[in-house]
């Protein structure tokens, strides 16, 4: 039950009053007079009436009061849209260096442990729990395998409509080493590569498969060098080397690096990069070594590869020494492959002398010592299945 209470004021403008003909009368008023103090009181206890109608101003005040009963309990607050709303934003950081962290997956449990709400953190490092029923909570984060700092929400940190803020951190000391598997000279990604990482200072090794977008992830400690290279049937990787003492960590979290891998078809040769000879010599220079180590590590991750090493010279000279000397660099090339481990009856070297030069430096025709040096190189050619 309520009390109600209640005044009005009305006041008509230009209000034209309506005869009533039974009665001929038009209107009917008690006339009042105010005093000096603003006090109304009538000045005659009889009705003053008028017989025309005329166009008046027309005023009339009140007063109400009344009792109101409501029976029941009400209706029901389901769907209600002005009802109060709880809700827990979460932001993922990296505690050295504060960047925000996509990816991280995120947990909200009770006080028994359970799983109540999870999500992953969007672009900015974030995620949000809607409609979330004020509680005692532990809220935990994983990036990448790895842990993030808990934090904790209690029941009475809960408030209606305005949604609370927590926050976890990455606390793991090592970098996070985010590379993309790519096909030479492209930027189409390959998948299902297996990519190797060794610790150069340690026997330690690792390995993970790139996913369908190319990309995979390697934890790597601080001061440490690393090489790295990727595993796929037909394709031949470079490999990369990374060094964290480049890095601080206090500054970076990710470190990015992309490799580059060949498609490898038989019967179709592939120069080896960096892999030249000094004029009249078939000496394997330090700068091939790099190039002909990742020959070696193709071969020794694919076991029933043959290849043909294809050296080639210059125009100086006649064609006899150049034949000649083009097949004691190929010579010397399988001797540096049987020293890294791939038997000798796998490789097969071939000289061709000049007959195959790639630019225009042939006989007579002036051209620099660079120019000429590209000619003097060694190419691979895997050897197709039943034509060894």
């Amino acid at each position: 039950m309520s009390l109600g209470l209640g005044a009005y004021y009305i006041h008509h403008i230009n209000a034209k009053e309506v005869l009533d003909p039974s009665k001929n009368i038009s209107a009917g008023y008690l006339p009042f007079d105010t005093d000096s103090t603003g006090t109304s009181t009538p000045t005659s206890n009889s009705m003053t009436v008028r017989s025309e109608p005329c166009a008046c101003q027309i005023s009339s005040t009140g007063i109400y009061a009344g009792l109101r009963f409501r029976f029941g309990s009400g209706p029901s607050k389901t769907g209600c849209t002005t009802c109060d709303k709880y809700a827990l934003v979460v932001t993922a950081k990296d505690k050295f260096t504060g960047e925000t962290l996509p990816n991280t997956d995120v947990a909200v449990k009770n006080v028994a442990g359970e799983i109540v709400y999870s999500g992953t953190t969007n672009n900015f490092g974030v995620v949000a729990f809607n409609d979330i029923v004020p509680d005692n909570y532990s809220i935990e984060g994983i990036l990448y395998e790895i842990d993030l700092s808990a934090s904790n929400a209690t029941k009475d940190e809960f408030k209606p409509n305005i949604p609370l803020q927590k926050q976890i951190l990455y606390e793991d000391t090592n970098f996070i080493l985010k590379g993309k598997s790519v096909v030479c000279n492209s930027t189409i990604p390959l998948k299902d590569v297996s990519v190797v990482l060794k610790n150069q200072a340690s026997a330690e090794q690792k390995s993970t498969m790139t996913d369908i977008n190319g990309q995979f992830i390697f934890h790597v400690k601080q001061r440490a060098s690393y090489e790295i290279y990727g595993k796929r049937e037909n394709y031949i990787s470079q490999t990369e080397h990374v060094s964290t003492n480049e890095y601080d960590r206090n500054a970076t979290l990710f470190i990015k690096l992309e490799i580059c891998m060949e498609k490898v078809d038989c019967e179709n040769s592939l120069v080896l990069k960096n892999v030249h000879y000094d004029l009249d010599s078939y000496v394997i220079k330090e700068s091939a070594k790099p190039e002909l180590n990742r020959l070696a590590q193709f071969m020794r991750d694919n076991p029933g590869v043959r290849i043909e090493l294809r050296s080639h010279t210059d125009c100086r000279g006649s064609d006899s020494y150049n034949l000649t000397l083009s097949q004691n660099r190929a010579n010397a090339a399988v001797d540096y492959l049987t020293t890294q481990g791939i038997d000798r009856y796998r490789l097969t070297p071939i000289g061709f002398g000049e007959t195959r030069l790639l630019n225009e430096c042939d006989d007579g025709v002036p051209c620099s010592e660079e120019k000429h040096q590209v000619n003097r190189r060694t190419e691979m050619k895997v050897v197709c299945p039943g034509k060894e």
